[in-house]
């Protein structure tokens, strides 16, 4: 699948996966949901992210707090 998607697209793939530590079809799902940063994932709202198939309570949020731990411990997104 990431094989067959444009630069762009591959990366934010990556930065999820990488970032929020999800596999590649949680990845691709925020994705094509149009969420293309970890600051959307943290706080879009809950009921949004539970429209995405892939996305269950449970993870929403593991994701959620995920998405805000990496924001408070990388400074450059702080400062956003």
């Amino acid at each position: 699948m990431l094989a067959e998607m444009n630069d762009p697209d591959r990366a934010v793939v990556e930065m999820f996966m990488r970032s929020l530590d999800v596999d590649e079809r949680v990845a691709t799902a925020l994705l094509e949901a149009g969420l293309t940063t970890i600051e959307e994932v943290a706080y879009i709202p809950p009921q949004e992210l539970l429209e995405i198939a892939a996305i269950t309570q449970t993870l929403l949020l593991s994701l959620r707090e995920r998405a805000r731990r990496q924001i408070a411990d990388d400074p450059m997104r702080r400062a956003r």
